[in-house]
């Protein structure tokens, strides 16, 4: 799976602690920079688009939806269950430090960006 924005800052610390053979999770920075490595004269385009959902409940440990959306966001069955204090308050630091606030929202980017490698 190919990730970018809020998603791989959270997937790269998520894979810090986990690791899930069945699962890749790497972001368009790192593709960027092969094919910068790689073929120097490429012309790179990429257009983003947000795509933007509130996860105030992530924040409320008692909430069933924000458990659920934690889930989903960090791709680790039952969350708050499974994942050692330490780690977990480390990772929703990340969540948090990655959403914008509108109103009394907290909004997290479900960034999707696309690439086109043009070599020239």
């Amino acid at each position: 799976m190919l990730t970018t924005g809020q998603w791989e800052k959270i997937y790269d610390k998520v894979g810090e602690y986990y690791f899930d053979p069945k699962m890749h999770f790497f972001g368009l920075s790192t593709v960027r920079k092969k094919f910068e490595e790689r073929i120097k004269d490429a012309k790179i385009i990429t257009k983003y688009r947000a795509n933007m959902f509130p996860i105030n409940k992530c924040f409320e440990e008692d909430s069933a939806e924000g458990n659920d959306i934690l889930d989903f966001l960090t791709q680790i069955p039952d969350f708050r269950k499974t994942t050692p204090e330490e780690i977990a308050r480390e990772i929703l630091s990340i969540i948090k430090d990655n959403c914008q606030r509108s109103g009394s929202d907290l909004m997290f980017g479900g960034d999707d960006e696309d690439m086109v490698v043009i070599k020239t």
